[in-house]
């Protein structure tokens, strides 16, 4: 009764998620107050976000992509200052890797 129980809950939780992720790395030598992805896909847009990221420290975001997409990186730094990355092409299961310098977003 138990493996029946086991393979219907298996068969019936959703696998492979239509998601995408992208990890910011700041190498800036500087915090950031906000890092943002903006993401569209399938006509829809959207983004995740988090408020402060030290020099040093990075962080993994994960969001929704119905089959392929495009995403930009925003980072804001303690005195104002914006940098974008030039967007990048992103589909279902990829995960990305940003490094944000002090003068520069780059992708890879």
């Amino acid at each position: 009764m138990a493996m029946v129980a086991f393979v219907a809950g298996f068969l019936w939780i959703p696998h492979g998620a239509p998601t995408a992720s992208t990890k910011v790395v700041n190498d800036s030598a500087e915090s950031l107050t906000l890092i943002s992805v903006e993401y569209h896909t399938c006509g829809n847009t959207g983004s995740v976000r988090t408020n402060g990221l030290e020099s040093g420290q990075s962080r993994r975001f994960v969001y929704h992509v119905c089959g392929e997409g495009g995403y930009t990186v925003v980072a804001v730094f303690t005195d104002g200052r914006e940098l974008r990355s030039g967007e990048q092409y992103v589909e279902v299961g990829d995960a990305t890797a940003v490094h944000v310098t002090r003068d520069r977003v780059i992708t890879h």
